[in-house]
């Protein structure tokens, strides 16, 4: 019947994705776990900042930004950190520091 050909199919795949999740051995070890950065500070957006490079932040207005770091190499004025779990750079005049 057609049922059991496709219970067969679906059992072949399975077996076939088994094998597959066997061979996990592709160069990343599991100890070189990335460090998380350390959140210097938290900030709150206080006007949207839609940026025109990929390595900038969008920052849009309330929305809280973890910062890593107050300052960037040949960017001055500029911050590093994540919103929303996306991280990259923002001009620190859009935000402003949250008190805890």
């Amino acid at each position: 019947s057609n049922q059991t050909k496709n219970l067969l199919a679906s059992n072949q795949f399975f077996s076939s994705t088994n094998n597959f999740a066997k061979m996990s051995d592709d160069g990343w070890g599991e100890e070189e776990e990335l460090k998380a950065p350390k959140v210097l500070e938290t900030c709150i957006v206080t006007k949207d900042y839609i940026p025109t490079s990929n390595d900038h932040l969008t920052l849009i207005l309330d929305d809280l930004v973890f910062v890593f770091a107050k300052s960037v190499p040949g960017k001055p004025g500029f911050w590093e950190g994540e919103t929303k779990g996306v991280s990259g750079i923002f001009p620190s005049s859009y935000v402003r520091t949250q008190k805890l």
